[in-house]
């Protein structure tokens, strides 16, 4: 992230029994140390965001170019300019997705083979047909907007239209609920903001900009980490104590099921930025082989 490094540690306070948080019950630690804020409702989000955003009303790199009202504009009523970007770089992709399995065996009088019980029982439907589920669970994205102070504007646009092109593509085949997360040091442990971007229907508008903005990020959420959680401008413990173990360790916090993704922290190396046509495949093909 982009502060200066943090001073000595407060002391820790001591921990509490495990609990899930929304954006009315913060301030508590679970046996990790980590503060999960949940919002509600975007809204809820941009409510502590507008009285907790960064201060400074200038224009520069580190914000992506925005002023603080700009960054609360778009924030509020979204930005759709970088949709086009998303969907050329969609046009690029495998259509890998068409293997995942949104179909199962119901009953019917005709179909692939029977159920000998239900046949001699006199069953009207003994057949099993492979049919469209009626409903589909969706899939929940996490995607962690929080940046390495290295990462750049330009490409933290870059790999928000990467992560938009994913989402895009699954949302063809299966209902997609997001989230942007928010990961920081506070309180002298980690604060975890989960934000919900409206997802029925996917708002283009709001993900497109919470995808893609340096302000969105450095601005909003960095300004309610230092306003309201004490901040000191750093990762949290847990992500400075387990390293790469951390994703596997937060997608247990979040309660990811086997079928969710969460896409983590934006750094130097991060491969999408080198190649996010490449990186949007492989992360297909690992979704198309985990729900397999």
């Amino acid at each position: 992230m982009a502060w200066p490094k943090r001073s000595k540690k407060k002391e820790q306070p001591a921990a509490q029994p495990s609990t899930r948080y929304n954006s009315t019950n913060v301030g508590c630690y679970d046996d990790d140390n980590a503060c999960i804020v949940r919002y509600e409702t975007y809204s809820d989000f941009l409510k502590v965001a507008e009285e907790h955003s960064r201060p400074e009303d200038f224009r520069t790199s580190f914000f992506g170019n925005e002023t603080r009202e700009e960054t609360i504009r778009y924030a509020r009523y979204g930005n759709e300019a970088l949709v086009e970007n998303a969907n050329k770089l969609m046009d690029k992709l495998d259509s890998v997705c068409g293997g995942v399995e949104t179909s199962q065996w119901e009953p019917s009088p005709c179909g692939a083979y029977p159920i000998v019980p239900e046949y001699l029982n006199g069953s009207p439907t003994c057949m099993r047909q492979m049919l469209p589920c009626g409903e589909v669970s969706p899939v929940k994205i996490y995607v962690c907007t929080t940046s390495s102070a290295l990462v750049s504007a330009e490409n933290l646009r870059k790999r928000g239209i990467a992560i938009l092109a994913l989402v895009m593509k699954l949302q063809a085949i299966r209902p997609v609920e997001l989230y942007v997360t928010a990961e920081t040091d506070g309180n002298g442990g980690d604060v975890i903001q989960v934000i919900p971007i409206e997802s029925k229907p996917l708002s283009l508008a709001h993900a497109t900009y919470c995808l893609t903005s340096a302000g969105f990020a450095r601005r909003l959420t960095y300004g309610i980490a230092y306003g309201k959680y004490a901040c000191m401008g750093g990762w949290g413990t847990m992500y400075d104590r387990l390293g790469s173990g951390y994703p596997e360790w937060l997608k247990g916090q979040l309660g990811c099921g086997p079928s969710d993704l969460y896409i983590k922290s934006a750094n130097c190396d991060d491969d999408m930025l080198s190649d996010p046509v490449a990186w949007v495949n492989r992360e297909l093909e690992r979704f198309r082989g985990e729900n397999a």
